[in-house]
């Protein structure tokens, strides 16, 4: 339970960087979080702070990765239809 309660920390962390106008440093602290304990939510805070700190070429091959591990995008793209940001809540 502990490295998951630090992977939460940090990404309590990423979260103030970001909104601090903080990209590279809420880039690291999402990606540490991650490699400690990745989750769905995490994936997606480490692709948004990959694109704050301008890596977008980065945050596009964490976000296919992201999205092939997801159940929800694997169905729908089973059923044939798009899915977009809003959908995924």
């Amino acid at each position: 339970m502990g490295v998951a309660a630090r992977a939460w920390q940090l990404r309590e962390a990423a979260g103030a960087a970001l909104e601090a106008g903080r990209g590279p440093d809420a880039c690291e602290l999402a990606g540490a979080a991650c490699r400690l304990h990745a989750t769905p939510r995490g994936r997606r805070l480490h692709v948004l702070a990959l694109l704050a700190a301008g890596r977008t070429l980065d945050a596009a091959r964490a976000l296919s990765a992201a999205e092939s591990l997801s159940p929800i995008s694997a169905s729908t793209r089973a059923r044939g239809s798009s899915s977009t940001c809003a959908s995924r809540g």
